[in-house]
């Protein structure tokens, strides 16, 4: 698994779409720092959280469009197979490779969350369950990327697939408006990701909210496994 990894991060630094997704990223949760905390001289990271639930809808298809789509369109998946690597151990090292990249992304408020501690008004329990959050939804969102990535040859196609299964993932609870049944629309809203990421928001983190984030990576997982091997290649 660590050299895959190692190929997989490498790949990032020796090509635009690494410096594109951290680059971008650190500039739009600088930006949220600054209008949602800084300019308003509170310690309350929640804004530049909240939206990483939004802006990741567009950075992470761009970071995970090459994981499968370029390979399968160069042959290096076919390498992978005849190596008899295990489907399991590339899935789950380009799934890593990308949350190192995006937990890069977070540098900013790491960095502005310990000036806060100095200075002596940080919620140290608020800031790691937000990060705790942020975290699991970069895994459920990476996996969705990366499985979409497995069914096309294309990047570009790899990536605009990827936006739109994250689109429609994270929209679940706009469901609820086409139903006036009050039981519907509380398990609507209970099923979104939208829903269970306001939790770790709040400052709440539960069994349930684990579950949940880790419950669509491993469904994604079980998809490329059963389709790597029925088509007997990667």
């Amino acid at each position: 698994m660590k050299p895959i990894i190692k190929k997989e991060l490498l790949t990032y630094f020796t090509t635009p779409i690494g410096y594109i997704f951290l680059a971008t990223s650190l500039l739009l949760n600088g930006y949220y720092l600054l209008t949602g905390s800084i300019a308003y001289g509170s310690s309350d990271l929640t804004v530049a959280f909240a939206s990483i639930y939004t802006t990741t809808l567009i950075l992470i298809p761009i970071l995970t469009m090459n994981s499968f789509s370029s390979e399968r369109k160069t042959g290096i998946s076919y390498i992978y197979f005849t190596s008899k690597i295990k489907p399991s151990t590339i899935y789950m090292s380009k799934l890593i490779s990308a949350l190192i990249m995006f937990s890069l992304t977070l540098i900013v408020t790491l960095l502005f969350s310990v000036i806060i501690m100095i200075i002596g008004n940080l919620s140290i329990s608020l800031y790691f369950t937000q990060l705790l959050g942020a975290l699991l939804l970069a895994i459920s969102y990476i996996s969705i990327s990366l499985t979409a990535s497995y069914f096309v040859k294309n990047s570009v196609a790899s990536a605009i697939i990827s936006v739109i299964s994250l689109f429609l993932y994270s929209s679940v609870d706009s469901l609820s408006s086409l139903t006036t049944n009050t039981l519907a629309q509380k398990i609507i809203i209970e099923f979104s990701p939208l829903q269970q990421y306001q939790y770790f928001l709040n400052g709440i983190v539960g069994l349930k909210q684990i579950t949940y984030f880790l419950f669509v990576p491993a469904f994604c997982f079980l998809i490329f496994i059963l389709f790597s091997k029925r088509n007997n290649h990667i």
